[in-house]
């Protein structure tokens, strides 16, 4: 599922950044915050001791041996990139992650590997999954799973339902103590 070419020099340069002993974990695709810049290389940042999903399961340069010592037996994939990232804490700033960043015509770009990262989200098969498939020109059956809703992976819709219930807890807590300083005769 790459979706461009893999510039091997890059790869190549953060090998040498773990044979150097510089780092534990490299990031190939882009990672959440917080985070903070990395010294040794502009094009990968440090991710913070509490950055959700550290121990990501994502395409990624691993030091085995801390790779080893992150697991525990019994946990499946997913309890791992929950239980793992807080166990990650004992390693502070070797855990590093590629920049994300837009181009000239406002398009995302990283210094890592593009590639649909996941295809199928909650049990349905992935928009990005498809057009990939589409656009490589595969032949697949899609017909075993439901395909995924464009509200279902919209980040910023996640963000304003969040938003909106926010503002429903505080308008309610509002209009009770508005209510509340009124006397009813």
């Amino acid at each position: 599922w790459i979706k461009k070419p893999v510039d091997t020099k890059v790869i190549t340069d953060y090998i040498k950044l773990m044979d150097l002993d510089q780092a534990d974990y490299i990031g190939l695709y882009p990672g959440s915050e917080p985070f903070h810049s990395y010294p040794l290389d502009e094009r990968l940042y440090i991710l913070d001791k509490n950055t959700a999903y550290r121990t990501s399961l994502q395409v990624a340069l691993w030091r085995k041996s801390i790779f080893e010592e992150l697991i525990v037996e019994g946990e499946n994939p997913w309890q791992f990139e929950i239980q793992g990232t807080i166990r990650s804490r004992l390693y502070d700033n070797r855990f590093l992650s590629v920049k994300r960043f837009y181009d000239s015509r406002k398009q995302p770009y990283h210094y890592g590997i593009d590639y649909v990262c996941t295809a199928i989200n909650k049990g349905r098969w992935s928009r990005d999954a498809k057009k990939y498939v589409k656009s490589e020109g595969l032949k697949f059956d899609f017909s075993k799973r439901p395909n995924e809703k464009l509200w279902q992976r919209t980040y910023l819709f996640g963000k304003i339902i969040h938003a909106k219930n926010i503002f429903n807890n505080y308008k309610r807590l509002f209009v009770s103590k508005l209510f509340s300083t009124f006397k009813v005769f």
